[in-house]
């Protein structure tokens, strides 16, 4: 009994300690997890706190970007909107950034081919003064260093070609930049105006079809026409109301689309002055693969992109060659490195030479960048004959096109002619009980659609002769511009293309204002 008393207590005390062995070890969690207020609470009030800080941070970076930004009010000819994105489009200011880290790597490479001067200084203080062999108690040196290249082979000459093609590329890629912010202001303008046709075309049908359902009411309401006509009109009006609405958003859309390639502010108020124009052309496929080739950004930018891997070669190739240079170093200490039995004397001592160093065997790391930098020029090689098949895909897709929209212009601008003379059959035939309210309904349809369909054909051709331009690289600046991208003169529909003005064919009247549908009577006949 006594031992089984004496265990129990040693249990009870061991259960003690253990608890109070826990106790401790965790105190210094409790502390660090209070420390460092990692609670989900506190965390997430952190988090709060950091989310509204960077909606404020967001706000007033708004506001100043705000007074960075044009604002612009009335009208907008698409020469101006060009004007306005060379001056404050952001993807032309990262480009002339780009332009400048060029300047930069060219004036690098400089670096490889001029001498290297340093300059150093030193002072050691002793424990104790001991022999003066060893020195004094103070000593104090500084010194100047002059290294010159002499011989490489061939990094130096690589290092200065790079530096000169890099900036070239640069200068090419400021083209680039400024050639598709011309194309995206220019497309988005001709979809502003195509959008603003369209609405006005579901704006005129829904009108028409507003006049149409009073029209059938006063019938209803004289016995003449049923509940179903009317049901019919109404479901006419809201279709063409629900085509009218998304018709607007577009416009809407393209409205901020444009304000934001042009740099402007978008609560900008702008209206849009010039119209969709028609230029007939007719491309020739071999010439414009010659301007393409003589002229596109991207081909530059690949041909210097070989050039640059070549150079990128002969560096690899260097390594397999000594490194020969000529120093010269003159040094001023204190004691004087010839009187140092001296102390507190100022002296000097210069010495010059050269130094060829060549390296043997590196563990196979010559071999191995040399293998890579050949496999890199191949690669661009390859690159450059793919960037050549997609100039001349994109030219030839342009042509096809810009012939495919030509014969749709012709062709819509008949079938509009054709939908008014049906709308104007249709109502005549109601009127007389021949044809139904289904009958007009379809043919206010059918005009609509042949308008709205006139519209995209110019449009689709507008498209196709700014995807020539751009394929062929002449839709902007050309080879060798180097100046500032706001002082670029915008391009012009009617500009040359292979030597020949082209001429604008006249679109106004019939072909493109149709006339509004006059409530209860005919479609008037264009003249």
């Amino acid at each position: 009994m006594t031992q089984l008393y004496l265990n129990t207590e040693m249990d009870e005390m061991t259960h003690k300690s253990s608890k109070a062995f826990l106790h401790i070890m965790a105190l210094p969690v409790l502390l660090c997890l209070v420390a460092s207020g990692c609670t989900e609470s506190s965390l997430r009030d952190e988090l709060d706190k950091t989310r509204a800080q960077a909606y404020q941070d967001w706000e007033k970076k708004n506001e100043e970007g705000k007074k960075a930004q044009p604002y612009l009010k009335g009208k907008l000819s698409l020469e101006d909107a060009i004007k306005l994105s060379l001056k404050y489009n952001r993807d032309i200011h990262a480009a002339i950034e780009d332009k400048a880290v060029a300047d930069g790597v060219l004036l690098e490479s400089w670096s490889s081919a001029l001498p290297k001067v340093s300059a150093g200084a030193d002072y050691t203080r002793r424990d104790s003064l001991g022999d003066p062999a060893y020195g004094y108690l103070n000593n104090y040196s500084t010194n100047l260093t002059v290294v010159q290249p002499v011989f490489n082979g061939g990094r130096i000459i690589a290092a200065l070609n790079s530096g000169k093609y890099y900036s070239m590329l640069a200068d090419e890629q400021v083209r680039g930049a400024v050639q598709q912010v011309i194309y995206n202001v220019m497309s988005t303008y001709y979809a502003a105006i195509l959008n603003k046709h369209l609405y006005n075309v579901n704006r005129d049908a829904v009108e028409s079809a507003q006049a149409q359902l009073k029209d059938v009411e006063i019938k209803q309401e004289n016995e003449v026409a049923s509940e179903f006509d009317v049901l019919r009109a109404q479901v006419d009006v809201a279709n063409f109301q629900a085509d009218m609405i998304r018709a607007k958003n577009d416009v809407e859309i393209a409205h901020a689309q444009l304000l934001k390639y042009i740099g402007a502010r978008q609560d900008s108020t702008v209206e849009l002055s010039d119209e969709l124009e028609f230029y007939p052309m007719k491309p020739v496929f071999e010439k414009a693969v010659e301007v393409a080739y003589r002229n596109r950004p991207d081909l530059f930018v690949g041909e210097l992109g070989v050039r640059l891997q070549e150079e990128a070669v002969r560096v690899a190739k260097s390594e397999y060659f000594p490194v020969v240079s000529a120093f010269f170093t003159k040094t001023w200490a204190n004691p004087d490195p010839y009187q140092r039995e001296t102390e507190d004397e100022w002296g000097s001592v210069w010495n010059a030479g050269g130094k060829v160093e060549f390296n043997i065997f590196d563990g196979f790391g010559r071999e191995g960048r040399l293998m890579q930098e050949k496999a890199n020029l191949r690669k661009r090689h390859v690159e450059l004959l793919d960037t050549q098949d997609k100039a001349r895909l994109q030219v030839k897709n342009a042509i096809l096109n810009i012939r495919n929209a030509e014969i749709l212009v012709d062709s819509q601008k008949l079938n509009v002619k054709r939908a008014i003379r049906g709308l104007e059959l249709a109502k005549i035939s109601l009127a007389e009980g021949v044809k139904t309210q289904v009958e007009v309904t379809d043919a206010r349809a059918a005009l609509t659609l042949a308008r709205g369909n006139f519209y995209r054909a110019v449009y689709s051709h507008n498209i196709a002769r700014l995807d020539l331009k751009l394929g062929m690289g002449i839709l902007g600046p050309l080879p060798g511009f180097k100046g500032d991208p706001s002082i670029v003169n915008p391009p012009k529909a009617e500009d040359e293309i292979f030597g020949v003005q082209l001429e604008k064919k006249d679109l106004s009247g019939d072909e493109v204002i149709v006339p509004k549908v006059e409530a209860g009577g005919p479609v008037r006949q264009p003249e």
